[in-house]
């Protein structure tokens, strides 16, 4: 019998550490090395591999493992088929299999780099949703025994837990950076992006333009006609925008009624063009009103503007100022407005 079952305490010490693990604020890539790494000691395996369901190609690959070569785990691939491992992933039957038979479907299926001789395995599920498996194999004429499966059940719960902890960081995260009510960027993170652009737009001796966009009368509609369609009048203005800008661009929402472009390897002119594209499709807009035009800042920012986003928001505060101050419905370049009048 192994030492991990010796003795009641060794095995309640690694659980232990398990779950140090799992409430530490590693990654979970740490966090499956180490279990994996936990699992091949505490069953004396020659391999062990952490298998799960790639969700945007729904294949199979290998996230963490130990004795196998990084080569191989780049190029494992497989889809899950109606053999060994599809059992153990979607029919939920961990198995131990000592002296496999060699050359059978049921073997090369399972079979990773090298031969073996034993093999033990459990799925991995959480929340309703089988996500992958782990697996474990001997290449030495030691069996496997049924006190093991229970450790790689337990290690396979733990990898369960770590999997939807990951999901729920990244779950939040869209929610702290994403606006729920458009779906574009909120405005502080917008910012944190604007600055790296424009940083990055310095090495590539490129230029970063920022549009605001702006609803015209936007109050006195939503007066007249309610909440819930000033929300859809402002998602029809993101519509249009993303109709005329690239992929690479940055939308994010400024205010009620605004939101921001950031408009990547564009000058001014460039800019100022696709605004224009932006307010004619806008003024045509029949919606509620014959035409809902919209009034558009143009500002090309500079590397000391990463110092201070201040400046930027200022420049563009004061382009939509002009605008207003000339009824709306119109496109103003900062190089030629200053509060209201030209430069």
């Amino acid at each position: 019998m192994q030492d991990l079952f010796k003795t009641p305490l060794n095995l309640l010490n690694a659980i232990k550490k398990i779950n140090s693990l799992l409430i530490s604020r590693n990654t979970f890539e740490h966090t499956a090395h180490c279990l994996i790494n936990i699992l091949r000691h505490k069953l004396q395996s020659q391999c062990a591999a952490l298998i799960i369901i790639d969700p945007d190609t729904e294949y199979l690959k290998i996230k963490a493992a130990y004795g196998l070569s990084q080569g191989f785990m780049n190029r494992y691939q497989r889809l899950i088929g109606t053999q060994m491992l599809g059992k153990i992933i979607l029919g939920g039957e961990n198995i131990i299999i000592n002296n496999f038979e060699k050359n059978t479907d049921d073997y090369n299926d399972l079979k990773l780099e090298n031969d073996f001789h034993s093999v033990i395995a459990s799925r991995i599920y959480a929340f309703g949703k089988a996500r992958g498996c782990v697996l474990c194999q001997r290449t030495t004429a030691d069996n496997y025994i049924n006190q093991d499966l229970l450790f790689i059940e337990i290690i396979s719960q733990a990898l369960a837990i770590a999997i939807r902890h990951e999901e729920l960081i990244l779950e939040n995260k869209d929610l702290t950076v994403i606006d729920k009510e458009t779906s574009v960027y909120k405005f502080n993170f917008f910012c944190e992006r604007l600055i790296e652009e424009i940083k990055r737009s310095k090495k590539h001796n490129e230029k970063t333009t920022v549009l605001l966009i702006d609803i015209d009368q936007f109050k006195a509609f939503r007066k007249s006609y309610g909440l819930d369609s000033s929300k859809k009048l402002l998602l029809k203005l993101i519509d249009i925008t993303k109709k005329h800008i690239s992929g690479l661009d940055i939308i994010g929402r400024y205010g009620q009624d605004q939101i921001v472009v950031a408009m990547l390897d564009a000058d001014e002119d460039d800019a100022a063009s696709t605004a224009e594209l932006i307010r004619k499709d806008m003024n045509n807009l029949n919606f509620y009103r014959p035409s809902n035009s919209v009034s558009i800042g143009v500002y090309t920012c500079e590397q000391k503007d990463t110092l201070n986003y201040n400046v930027i928001a200022d420049r563009l505060g004061i382009t939509i100022f002009h605008a207003h101050y000339n009824n709306g419905n119109r496109v103003c370049r900062w190089s030629k407005c200053m509060y209201g009048f030209p430069k």
